[in-house]
């Protein structure tokens, strides 16, 4: 019994050294593509950089990576926002915080998606939605007491507060 328990470990241990120069390779690639997408986004050319995210998107779910999967769906639902095309954006910012959402100890990536996504829709004046995803923030950012997260609630805030044309609370919460 221990030494049918010692070839599994063994086989198991030789399993892994041949598969982690893959991943490795993998990440440094997913990488790459990420850097180049900034780039290329840095350069306004929108198009490049959805590939870009997009090749990196594939390489996150072959490593079945929950955490860069929903950044990859961040990214391109920025990217689509940028070239105006915003259903897309949308349906991938919903999938971003669909994964993320079911990550544990990462709330700083669902609260990134949910600041996104108000923004999304205060670009539409749909102010009811926008408030439902602060709030959701914003219930994030009292269970992490980050300053960093307050400080990004409070800006979309006063943006909403600016759309609003309530202008007396948004100058008050600058």
């Amino acid at each position: 019994m221990n030494l049918l328990r010692t070839t599994n470990l063994k086989f198991l241990l030789v399993l892994f050294i041949s598969i982690t120069p893959g991943i490795i390779i993998a990440q440094q690639i997913r990488n790459q593509l990420i850097d180049s997408a900034e780039i290329a986004k840095r350069s306004i050319n929108y198009k490049k950089a959805l590939l870009l995210y997009k090749e990196a998107l594939v390489i996150s779910q072959r490593g079945r990576n929950k955490t860069l999967i929903a950044q990859d769906f961040q990214n391109i639902g920025t990217t689509y926002m940028s070239l105006d095309e915003m259903d897309h954006s949308i349906e991938n910012y919903l999938e971003g915080l669909s994964i993320s959402e079911k990550i544990k100890g990462n709330d700083s990536l669902e609260f990134s998606i949910l600041i996104d996504i108000a923004y999304f829709f205060m670009d539409f004046e749909e102010i009811k939605t926008a408030e439902k995803y602060l709030d959701r923030a914003k219930i994030l950012a009292d269970k992490n007491g980050l300053p960093s997260y307050y400080r990004s609630y409070y800006l979309e805030l006063g943006i909403l507060e600016r759309r609003k044309k309530n202008y007396p609370a948004a100058i008050d919460l600058i």
